[in-house]
């Protein structure tokens, strides 16, 4: 038998994994993405000792897909026995793989926990699905960015929108009492619209995000705030962030950070995004300092930020941030 552990908030997960120390992880995200951010931010202060860790992480990484040279295979159990063990003691030091699921997970992320030496598995899913629709396999996982393949029996494609479109016995009839709603993601023959963007590679789904959480300014101009965000989250200093723009002559964005300087968190983030399209940038950072939370109904059951509800929440300070000139 197993023993199955709740962590009690994401606060608390660093002591909870040192006293309950599991074997297997099953996580959203957000809680990788916590754990990685909180190690670089830890090593900022030494630049040898972050050298070796992302040395470690390149090369755990290369020799996780077969491409390690000699050099590296060699140096690689000193660099995971000095480096990678103590990082991974912080997950309890017992753990012998992880599961990540709920959204994307960031392929620097899991590059960065495979090449610690944990091994990673992804998958993929959603209620109207009951609920799993792709899974990678224990042992048969070579590619640790995908979600995997379908499961038996489950029927994959993509619409012109590069929508994933779900079909099988585990789709679901219908929601209880609302045909209309059914439709809408339903069509007549049964496939089911997930509403999430994927691509499709050998047989191996990866999911890019959600079609409909595209933004589109006043000037027509169109982006993910899911690419925007996730490439903000990479700075430690960033705890969450959500891009606001709909309708509007350019992009704010809500941070929450200890920082406290709204004009020092929107030079990092526009450093962040410096790569994407120039209509990308940020303008405004609305710096916010209390995190927001289930209990505050901000956050998802998988930790993923409810836009509306946080949009309505501070939409004062939004309006504001758009009144200024």
């Amino acid at each position: 038998g197993a023993a199955v552990v709740y962590m009690r908030s994401i606060h608390q997960l660093a002591e909870d994994l040192a006293t309950q120390q599991p074997t297997v992880m099953i996580a959203v995200p957000r809680i990788f993405e916590r754990f990685l951010g909180r190690i670089e931010q830890a090593l900022a202060a030494s630049t040898v000792k972050r050298l070796l860790f992302y040395a470690t992480t390149r090369i755990g990484w290369r020799l996780s897909r077969g491409r390690a040279g000699f050099v590296e295979r060699v140096a690689y159990p000193l660099l995971r026995r000095r480096v990678a063990a103590p990082v991974l003691a912080r997950l309890g030091g017992k753990l012998r793989f992880a599961v990540s699921g709920g959204a994307p997970l960031e392929s620097r992320v899991a590059s960065a926990i495979v090449g610690l030496g944990l091994p990673l598995i992804q998958g993929y899913g959603l209620t109207e699905a009951s609920p799993v629709v792709c899974a990678n396999q224990w042992g048969g996982n070579d590619d640790p960015l995908s979600v995997g393949p379908p499961l038996p029996g489950v029927d994959i494609r993509l619409n012109l929108a590069h929508e994933l479109l779900v079909y099988g016995p585990s789709v679901m009839r219908g929601y209880w009492n609302n045909p209309e709603a059914t439709r809408a993601v339903v069509d007549s023959d049964g496939w089911l619209n997930t509403g999430d963007l994927a691509e499709v590679h050998a047989g191996r789904v990866y999911i890019k995000g959600r079609s409909k959480d595209i933004l589109v300014l006043s000037n027509g101009e169109k982006a993910s705030p899911d690419d925007i965000e996730t490439a903000i989250l990479d700075d430690p200093l960033f705890e969450q962030v959500m891009v606001v723009g709909e309708g509007r002559p350019f992009f704010v964005l809500l941070a929450v950070s200890a920082e406290r300087d709204a004009r020092k968190l929107l030079r990092h983030a526009n450093a962040r995004v410096k790569h994407l399209p120039r209509h990308c940038r940020l303008r405004r950072v609305i710096a916010l300092h209390e995190p927001w939370t289930l209990e505050a109904r901000l956050l998802t059951p998988t930790l993923k930020v409810k836009r509306d509800a946080v949009y309505h929440c501070f939409q004062g300070l939004i309006d504001d941030a758009y009144a200024r000139r």
